[in-house]
């Protein structure tokens, strides 16, 4: 997956807005920008493409950028653009709607109505998320949407947390594991619509794309909560409101079945802090607590099983592999 990237600095100080103004008119959506800081303009762009859909990291001086009647009429892309608010704030005049967004919200609007945006941000640069995505790879009825652009979104439910997580993970230049292009952009869109739908007051989302936020959600919820010793299947339908039987259900075309899933999650975390040289004055049994494993021998023969080795050995072989400094106290 290769990155465009842009820095103002790579360029001379009065070649840099103008720069910038060519770039975002052809990675993002023509408009006209300007900012008061246009002699001294700063600003960077990581742009990835996943499937369908674009993630870009955009930093840069506040600025104002209006995108008009004339520009739809020479140009429209047809996107939706879903804004993640990552530093200062973010202000739209859209349609007839005016909304101002601060660190943490969210935002969703069209390249096919007039808008004035302004990036705003006291010191250093604001910054935002920006995902692109094709108006027709979003499985709701326009008419359902349109009452939500311009706006604020989310809900009490946690989807548009999870919804901020997700887009976070995936943004430039995180080295954050996430799932292939294809795949990415189908949680994106599953969990986007069914928060829409949400919103819309509960619009016919596509049973597959329930399916995938469901899972999404639950998912997020054995992440958050791979400590507790008493994390059980049941105790996640029951978190849910689902049947043991559904939750076996929507595991059913995963690698592993939902136990196996939360015992796979627990050693991982468990291998990556064993081979952390911060942690290395922690004893095996402390970490293996903390993810959840209550019993040190059952921990020592799933890791075995695992990877191969005892936990002690990988460690050792981990801190020996990062320097002699990090070799005392391995156990």
């Amino acid at each position: 997956m290769t990155d465009l990237v842009f820095h103002s600095s790579d360029l001379p100080a009065s070649e840099r807005f103008a720069g910038w103004c060519e770039l975002a008119a052809t990675a993002l959506i023509p408009a006209t920008i300007e900012s008061e800081h246009r002699d001294d303009f700063q600003a960077s762009m990581r742009l990835r493409a996943h499937g369908s859909v674009q993630v870009s990291m955009v930093s840069c001086s506040a600025l104002t950028s209006t995108r008009s009647s004339d520009l739809i009429r020479r140009s429209d892309p047809e996107m939706y653009f879903l804004a993640l608010v990552q530093r200062g704030a973010l202000g739209l005049t859209y349609a007839d709607r005016e909304v101002g967004l601060r660190t943490g919200d969210l935002l969703l609007y069209d390249s096919s109505t007039p808008f004035v945006g302004h990036m705003v941000t006291p010191t250093l640069w604001a910054r935002k998320v920006l995902v692109s995505i094709p108006r027709t790879h979003l499985p709701l009825a326009p008419k359902k949407i349109e009452p939500l652009l311009g706006t604020r979104i989310g809900d009490g439910d946690g989807l548009g947390d999870l919804l901020s997580r997700l887009i976070t993970r995936a943004a430039p230049p995180s080295s954050a594991e996430v799932a292939g292009g294809d795949r990415f952009s189908g949680a994106l869109l599953d969990l986007l619509s069914v928060l829409l739908g949400h919103m819309a007051g509960d619009a016919p989302v596509p049973p597959e794309a329930r399916h995938h936020a469901l899972l999404l959600r639950i998912r997020a919820f054995i992440a958050g909560n791979l400590g507790d010793p008493h994390l059980t299947p049941q105790m996640i339908a029951d978190a849910h409101g689902i049947s043991r039987r559904q939750l076996n259900r929507l595991f059913q075309n995963e690698d592993l079945p939902v136990a196996a899933w939360i015992r796979q999650r627990r050693l991982d975390r468990c291998h990556r802090d064993l081979a952390d040289p911060a942690l290395r004055s922690q004893p095996v049994h402390v970490i293996a607590h903390r993810w959840g494993f209550a019993d040190a021998p059952s921990f020592t023969r799933a890791f075995r099983a695992g990877y191969g080795v005892t936990p002690i050995e990988h460690r050792q072989a981990a801190l020996r592999a990062a320097g002699p400094a990090n070799t005392r106290n391995p156990a």
